[in-house]
């Protein structure tokens, strides 16, 4: 094997790059994963995809003109004019086309065959087909739709635009991203998962391609990854298949593609409790933080006077809401970082010439809403989890039809300080009430640049396009501490490729 091998990586359906991160800062030895194309179809998501690609592409003078960027002392095409060269080098390796679009697939095929001149057999493709049709929310949705028929929904089938470009391609190796939901999800009175299983071992002919599970219990787990076992803080649980060509898994007798689990959870107070403390703001209406005091203020008395008389609750509720009456300052964005990172996990995430985190901003709340977030941080503060709706009292439970039937028990749900939080999913766009910051006198939901420290994204790695989209980007991407992961088990494994890979 050459010194220093390089493979080229394809990332399809790529988001906001969460897999391509993972892998492109991944240290395997002598071996590298080189992004030589992303293809992602939002534009949201491919500006931040692009300007990630422009940051690695960045010289040390260029990485310093970021950071100024990022800390707002440098306007993106003020950037962008001082960099052109990694410029055009990030957009060669970027690609806003939508996969199983006829004219777009004739662009991306056009962009592959320039890949695939040289003849080097080096290539790794990864990605993740969207998984609305597969996920259960989205089954539920659907289920509730009389007019929707599951063989009409392309979402379905667009994993065979995946299989086409390993057909195209023949890479040595390709990881496949998607939600648990897809091995239960049904078709025509079959198994999605079988027919994908069959589709990527056949991909480049039969028999092409060998699966294998990531899991160190694959009898217990199959393809599933529980990422919060890997050292992201976050109960993200997906399926994870490992493809390597048959030519290539069988270079070697045994094949350990297995990753390795962390000794310790790492928690969401660990995660987040160096960024700076921020207040919740005021929607459909005048925001001011005196407003914002008097408002969060009421909303604690309104939440203990809901509490049982006399309990430990209604106790922490009013001592709060004298603490928040006593602030005189709180702001909506981040001006610095506060204090020095409390674990390693959020000391790996940041970066010293960073002013303060981009994506730190809040969104506003309405004041209904306020006193059922000051419940459930203070609740959750005392019991070590999140009430659900039994615990809620009746004064504050929401106008919601479905509240007492169970099915939107944890409609207000908040991130436990002392463990992972929850799957962050792009419903974090819509609202924050299931995405609750901890800290009950923020008395809010979460930012994106909060969001992105549960997916384990560094603090440099900036989100572009509306808040909104970006909330989506976050809530989408791959957690790139796991693909990492995922990178240093396939480098290892190629590694022993009995010399066959050739440098890029």
């Amino acid at each position: 094997m050459t010194s220093n091998s390089v493979f080229r990586t394809i990332d399809l359906f790529a988001g906001p790059g969460g897999l391509a991160e993972g892998f492109s800062t991944c240290e395997a030895g002598d071996t590298q994963f080189k992004v030589a194309l992303s293809v992602e179809k939002d534009p949201g998501a491919f500006r931040t995809l692009r300007l990630r690609s422009f940051f690695r592409n960045l010289n040390d003078s260029g990485r310093d003109d970021y950071f100024r960027f990022a800390n707002g002392e440098l306007s993106e095409e003020e950037l962008i004019n001082r960099h052109q060269g990694a410029w055009a080098k990030a957009e060669d390796e970027t690609a806003m086309l939508e996969l199983g679009n006829p004219e777009h697939d004739r662009e991306l095929d056009k962009r592959l065959d320039a890949l695939l001149e040289d003849d080097t057999d080096n290539f790794v493709v990864i990605g993740g087909p969207p998984c609305q049709a597969y996920s259960l929310a989205g089954r539920s949705r659907n289920a509730g739709n009389i007019e929707y028929v599951a063989e009409q929904d392309h979402r379905h089938f667009l994993f065979r635009e995946y299989i086409r470009i390993l057909e195209k391609v023949r890479p040595r190796a390709f990881v496949m991203e998607n939600v648990k939901g897809i091995l239960s999800s049904s078709l025509s009175g079959g198994k999605i998962f079988e027919l994908v299983r069959r589709d990527l071992m056949n991909a480049a002919g039969k028999g092409s391609y060998e699966l294998f599970s990531l899991s160190p219990d694959p009898d217990k787990a199959g393809y599933v990854l529980r990422a919060e076992e890997y050292g992201v803080p976050q109960a993200r649980h997906r399926v994870i298949l490992l493809g390597l060509r048959t030519d290539v898994a069988d270079c070697f007798a045994s094949t350990n593609a297995c990753l390795t689990k962390s000794d310790e959870f790492v928690t969401v107070g660990e995660a987040l409790n160096d960024l700076p403390s921020l207040r919740s703001g005021l929607s459909r209406g005048e925001d001011s933080f005196e407003l914002w005091k008097e408002a969060v203020a009421e909303a604690f008395s309104i939440a203990a006077k809901a509490a049982p008389r006399c309990s430990k609750l209604r106790a922490r509720l009013e001592v709060h809401g004298k603490e928040i009456l006593g602030r005189n300052d709180a702001r909506r964005t981040s001006a610095d970082y506060g204090a020095k990172p409390g674990s390693d996990y959020a000391s790996g995430l940041r970066d010293p010439r960073l002013k303060g985190p981009p994506n730190h901003d809040t969104r506003g709340h309405m004041r209904s809403d306020l006193a059922r977030y000051a419940f459930c941080s203070t609740f959750a503060e005392l019991e070590g989890r999140a009430p659900s709706s039994r615990d809620f009292p009746e004064a504050l439970a929401p106008d919601h039809q479905s509240w007492s039937t169970g099915k939107f028990a944890d409609r207000f749900k908040v991130q436990v300080e002392t463990k992972p939080s929850s799957t962050i999913t792009s419903h974090i766009s819509k609202d924050g009430h299931y995405f609750i910051h901890p800290d009950p006198t923020q008395c809010r939901s979460l930012t994106v640049r909060e969001a992105a420290r549960l997916q384990s994204f560094p603090d440099d790695y900036i989100f572009l396009g509306n808040r909104t989209s970006q909330y989506v980007q976050v809530g989408n991407a791959v957690p790139p501490l796991l693909a990492r992961q995922i990178a240093k088990v396939l480098g290892r494994l190629l590694s022993k490729d009995n010399g066959q890979v050739k440098a890029a």
